[in-house]
């Protein structure tokens, strides 16, 4: 699975995407041990990672919600994200796929914002 980098995600977020996704990039935090023994918090940047279930508190100061480039964008939510025009999705999905199949992952994100409606620039 390929999930929307960092910059996608922010984009989306910014701009009022707020569908579901199994998966999310967090500004992360981790306990460091240091040679004296004690333990120092240290900011490691974003990293991706699975929402808790919901019987876990969400802790994470700043999230974004990170996409399944196939399922999520070019499948399950492919009317939020190009319209409701079958032939375009179609375009759209197989342009998607072929950026994928020769791991052109830049280009792909960067085809999903050009085309996507949360893209509120005018087209």
């Amino acid at each position: 699975m390929q999930h929307t980098g960092l910059k996608l995600s922010k984009l989306l977020a910014k701009n009022g995407c707020k569908l579901e996704s199994e998966m999310y990039w967090s500004d992360t935090i981790e306990f460091v041990k240091q040679k004296n023994g004690k333990l120092k918090i240290q900011n490691v940047g974003f990293k991706l990672k699975k929402f808790p279930s919901k019987e876990k508190a969400f802790i994470d100061s700043e999230h974004y919600r990170a996409y399944d480039l196939l399922w999520d964008i070019s499948i399950k939510y492919a009317k939020e994200f190009f319209g409701n025009n079958k032939n375009e999705i179609s375009y759209v999905t197989e342009t998607l796929l072929l950026f994928l199949q020769e791991n052109k992952i830049k280009e792909a994100e960067d085809y999903i914002w050009e085309h996507c409606k949360f893209n509120n620039k005018e087209k």
